[in-house]
């Protein structure tokens, strides 16, 4: 009895060190880490470490658990006690003034996971007050902490440098874009490829919709398609803009080259311009607004705009500033065909000369839809 009351007591405090130790990393200002001269591979290596650490120790407690020992419980939990403060500290170590905000946040989102993770995998031990009542939802808990430490400590988990963080977070939001680009051009061919004939046939599934206001099955009309035709340009030149942000200009050496602030600023660019192409695209759905496509162009083109001067600096010193690999001579022509000239060549490498081109396609590109839409306006 002695054994088990001392084990339940351990597990308790091992979850209040947890549940401080996520409240202390939620409300850390990554700016006003303590300043060391540690570099940051060391301070990488010791986080995985100590990663590695908590992962045998729920191994460990785990399967004192299965073999209902509380004798075998109470040393990985004493361990993880003194294991969470550790892992909070070097995460402390992250200044984000110094290795970058970007970085800082990512290895503090790692850290809180796995924190909140193990603390419920000590609740599951603590909730039948032992293991001979924890059932087996001990198991997918810690498989939960192992998943987590795994990927932390894997070939794409913690980001070397702050920009590798950056060009992880930049991109995530390329796929989300091409998925609704895709599903517009999908859109277009389909209002292309069905007659008026078809569009009315009295076979057509009543979906219950019309009666509510809400047509689910509207299709583009002859105005609308060339609409979208036009609007369709513009995206994926901003998805092929966005894409070779990440492969050209995001692949640097060395990473302490180039401006944290500047790095720091561009997940918030790239979440902009998902939102906006997305607003664009919504805009395009039958019935379409012209308003609303001019409202959500003007707002897709802004950021463009911003993107173009915050790039700016990564774009007039290109070899000095370690900017990966050359990028060729870039789109000429704003029209579907434009955002297929996305391999690179080897004349005459120019990473400015091909992000200024592209930006003056979009531009074009916009161009030509407001006045398609001005054009449709006076003729109405």
């Amino acid at each position: 009895m002695a054994a088990k009351k001392n084990a339940i007591a351990a597990a308790k405090l091992a979850i209040e060190t947890c549940n401080s130790a996520e409240q202390s990393l939620k409300s850390i200002d990554a700016s006003n880490a303590p300043t060391l001269d540690t570099p940051l591979a060391v301070i990488q290596k010791d986080m995985r470490a100590i990663l590695s650490m908590l992962y045998f120790s729920t191994t460990k407690l785990s399967l004192a658990m299965s073999q209902q020992e509380y004798s075998a419980a109470l040393s990985p939990l004493k361990d993880i006690t003194v294991q969470i403060p550790t892992l909070m500290h070097c995460i402390s170590l992250f200044d984000g003034d110094l290795v970058g905000k970007t970085l800082a946040q990512e290895v503090r989102m790692v850290a809180i996971d796995v924190i909140v993770s193990t603390a419920a995998l000590l609740q599951s031990f603590v909730k039948g007050e032992g293991p001979a009542t924890a059932s087996k939802e001990y198991l997918f808990r810690t498989g939960s902490v192992h998943e987590i430490i795994d990927a932390a400590r894997g070939a794409k988990g913690i980001s070397d440098n702050n920009t590798v963080a950056v060009k992880k977070k930049w991109a995530a939001n390329q796929a989300p874009m091409e998925d609704g680009i895709k599903e517009l051009a999908e859109s277009i061919e389909k209002a292309k490829s069905e007659s008026p004939a078809e569009e009315e046939t009295e076979d057509d599934f009543d979906d219950g919709w019309d009666e509510l206001g809400i047509s689910s099955d509207d299709k583009m009309d002859a105005d609308e398609l060339v609409r979208a035709e036009k609007g369709h340009v513009v995206l994926r030149l901003c998805s092929m803009l966005h894409k070779r942000v990440a492969r050209d200009l995001l692949t640097i050496t060395p990473a302490s080259s180039v401006d944290n602030t500047l790095l720091d600023s561009l997940p918030t660019f790239s979440a902009n311009l998902l939102s906006h192409a997305d607003d664009l695209i919504m805009s395009f759905e039958a019935p379409q607004e012209k308003s609303q496509i001019l409202e959500c162009l003007d707002g897709l083109v802004e950021q463009i705009h911003d993107l173009r001067g915050t790039l700016k600096p990564l774009l007039l010193e290109p070899v000095s500033a370690g900017l990966g690999k050359p990028i060729s001579a870039g789109p000429t022509e704003p029209d579907g065909d434009t955002a297929k000239n996305d391999a690179p060549k080897t004349d005459k490498p120019s990473p400015t000369k091909w992000f200024e081109t592209c930006f003056v396609q979009i531009d074009k590109g916009a161009d030509a839809l407001r006045a398609l839409l001005q054009e449709q306006s006076n003729a109405s």
